[in-house]
């Protein structure tokens, strides 16, 4: 004998009004937008590492760049159009920090006396910038490193650069720091699946209990948090999000699932309790 349930769940949200007389609100590394998302990604496309000097002359130009350096798409310029030149006209929207799909599978099967019961849940569609990573993989200065840094700085004989990551600097002396710019190199796939719980059972005979007929005596083993997660993010589940980054009165927005709630912080408990919790 076996059952197995599902649910799924999607979420959508779209600012009407910023209340600000404006139609966006941009704040570092994050954008809102009247008629999109709360809180997007907001930064520069990357467009991988310059490995030759050819690869700088056949690209747009960006002030100080070098060879071993991160190039970037050529969004825009001052007139709206691609202009030739890397700046911050060039950043543009990344993509959501909420997670678009929540689900949940579990089965229970029984067999002999013996019963299984396994419950899970998890995410779809869900990015997220860990700001302790890219500090760890900084290509500037000389604090602590993630070990794959160690790659930085290799060349082959003919100048071309091999390795996997942007070369490093003690210090930028480029118009910006090309190599730690907040980019889409930047953002990491948090998708998860996660075992909330795992029970074997079995259920004794009831005549080894004396005559207590109505009463089955349950021997089980749980396994409480065992979990996978898509690499590269250590943890599945977050306590913060891009909800933090647009003004207070942005709490109010009407969206499908915050048109009940008042405040900034009724709406984080909610949304972490719902989605993240």
């Amino acid at each position: 004998k076996y059952d197995i349930s599902a649910n799924l769940s999607t979420l959508k949200n779209k600012v009407t009004s910023l209340g600000i007389g404006k139609d966006s609100y941009i704040s570092g590394a994050y954008a809102t937008y009247v008629g999109q998302e709360i809180g997007q990604f907001y930064g520069w496309v990357y467009e991988g590492i310059a490995r030759t000097q050819k690869d700088l002359d056949n690209h747009a130009t960006q002030q100080g760049v070098n060879v071993g350096d991160c190039l970037y798409k050529d969004i825009s310029g001052p007139e709206g159009t691609p202009d030739g030149v890397i700046d911050a006209y060039d950043q543009t929207v990344l993509g959501s920090g909420l997670p678009k799909v929540n689900f949940g599978l579990s089965t229970h099967m029984e067999y002999k006396g013996f019963d299984l019961n396994i419950s899970t849940y998890g995410v779809l569609n869900y990015h997220v910038s860990d700001d302790i990573y890219n500090s760890l993989n900084s290509c500037y200065g000389y604090g602590n490193k993630e070990v794959g840094m160690l790659d930085a700085n290799r060349w082959s004989e003919d100048g071309t650069y091999l390795s996997s990551v942007p070369r490093t600097y003690a210090a930028n002396n480029a118009t910006l720091a090309w190599n730690d710019l907040f980019s889409s190199r930047k953002i990491q796939n948090a998708a998860y699946w996660k075992i909330a719980n795992v029970e074997l059972g079995y259920n004794f005979p009831d005549k080894w209990f004396g005559g207590y007929q109505h009463r089955t005596s349950t021997l089980s083993q749980a396994i409480m948090d065992i979990m996978w997660t898509m690499p590269v993010v250590p943890l599945p589940q977050v306590t913060t999000s891009a909800l933090s980054q647009v003004p207070e009165h942005l709490w109010q927005v009407s969206t499908s699932h915050s048109n009940s709630l008042r405040d900034k912080e009724n709406y984080e408990n909610y949304y972490l309790k719902e989605h993240l919790i």
